[in-house]
């Protein structure tokens, strides 16, 4: 196959993945409330609004509003950083890691099934390049580039 037809095919594949991930609502897993709560926790626990906001790469009055309803459910905290008083902290609770843990839970299910699905020599070969993919893309946004 020529990387023309790589292309189109590869383009294709990407279309029908994305409508297959949101027919069985995957994409809300990797959003909104749970995807905040669990980058805090594997940021050990506490992150700073902004760079919650650079990590998951949406506006800052977006993380606002997460962390708004996450501490209202009592599953964050806001504090004042102890080490410069101008900053705030974003501190998870036990009932917020108790909620990360559970998200996590049902995620590996999912991602488990998928994996069983594939066999161990595809699901290795899909873990391998997804995390070449995430290299590449990293690369290229340090360097200011898009693929």
């Amino acid at each position: 196959m020529d990387r023309d037809a790589q292309t189109a095919a590869l383009i294709r594949g990407a279309a029908v993945l994305m409508t297959d991930i949101h027919k069985n609502s995957l994409h809300k897993e990797f959003s909104g409330e749970a995807i905040v709560l669990v980058c805090i926790a594997l940021c050990e626990g506490h992150i700073l609004p902004g760079e919650l906001a650079s990590r998951l790469k949406v506006s800052q009055a977006r993380v606002a509003a997460v962390l708004g309803v996450l501490e209202r459910k009592g599953l964050i905290r806001r504090e004042v950083d102890a080490t410069d008083r101008r900053r705030m902290l974003v501190t998870i609770t036990e009932d917020g890691s108790a909620a990360c843990d559970s998200h996590l839970s049902m995620l590996r299910a999912k991602a488990g099934k998928v994996l069983d699905a594939l066999g161990d020599e595809d699901a290795g070969n899909l873990v391998r390049i997804v995390g070449r993919l995430h290299e590449i893309f990293d690369k290229n946004e340090k360097k200011g580039k898009e693929v």
